[in-house]
């Protein structure tokens, strides 16, 4: 065989110039993507960070692969690239709740924004969204709803944050069958769809509602229910989070046929976010 001839010092050579052009190709990577920023007028105080943008490229990357290289590292790779451009362009901490498993939260983040953020534990989930609100944090990680002390996502139900929502859900990148922690990004970027995609609504009844009777009166309409939660210790018992597959909007007609269907019963039904669907290895 050809390579055979080839000594150990020439792979090197070989290896070095790759790593090179490695180099070359993310400093152009960095520039053009400054060149885009500066097109698309990112608005004064907002945070360069698209979730939908990330999760689309790295499914092109795994697309891509085709199974040559170890897909969770190479995911690492993509995260601290894409991260990092965030972080340069402009720079944002990202608020963490870590009251409980400490470090599983703070290396699930890290794990996702990367080594260049700073990163501000906090004790309480009002702590990490007051850090948003005060422009302390661009983004908090924070518990699922099932995994949360609280019902923490009526916050953004009631409106009391108008601006924030859900944006992501961590880890972008899960093990079948193995059990790991996940999260929750909220932040006030906008997300866009990315063809495989999760919506999460409040809606609130003006009487008694079963969570399995809720779910039957959306179903009928042709909306698809992945999960719903009611919501804890409040006075408002008849408050839910819906999880719809698939991006649904206020005016979509499934929806607009289940408000008119539950129009004397329906209190409140607000958006609170959206996420690209995770990857599944």
């Amino acid at each position: 065989m050809e390579q055979d001839k080839v000594s150990a010092e020439e792979f090197q050579n070989q290896i070095n110039k790759i790593d090179v052009d490695i180099l070359k190709l993310l400093i152009k990577r960095n520039d053009l993507t400054k060149l885009l920023q500066a097109k698309l007028r990112l608005p004064k105080g907002m945070i360069a960070y698209e979730p939908d943008r990330e999760a689309m490229a790295l499914r092109g990357v795994l697309t891509k692969n085709q199974g040559q290289l170890p897909i969770q590292g190479l995911v690492k790779i993509w995260r601290e690239i894409l991260s990092g451009e965030g972080q340069m362009l402009r720079p944002f901490s990202i608020a963490v709740y870590a009251k409980e498993n400490t470090h599983e939260m703070i290396e699930l983040t890290k794990d996702h924004f990367g080594t260049m953020a700073k990163y501000i534990p906090c004790l309480s989930v009002s702590q990490a969204i007051q850090k948003i609100d005060t422009k302390g944090a661009g983004v908090a990680v924070l518990p699922l709803f099932e995994q949360s002390e609280d019902s923490w996502w009526t916050t953004l139900a009631t409106g009391e944050h108008k601006a924030l929502k859900i944006v992501a859900k961590l880890p972008f990148l899960k093990q079948k069958g193995k059990l790991g922690k996940e999260a929750y990004v909220i932040s006030e970027v906008p997300v866009k769809p990315t063809g495989n995609d999760r919506t999460l609504f409040a809606i609130e009844m003006a009487t008694q509602t079963s969570l399995a009777s809720l779910k039957s009166f959306l179903e009928i309409t042709g909306l698809k229910v992945h999960q719903v939660w009611p919501a804890y210790n409040l006075s408002r018992i008849y408050l839910f989070a819906v999880e719809f597959d698939g991006v649904v909007e206020m005016s979509d007609k499934r929806l607009q046929a289940f408000v008119k269907a539950q129009e004397k019963n329906i209190q409140l039904i607000r958006p609170i976010g959206g996420y690209a669907v995770q990857e599944c290895v």
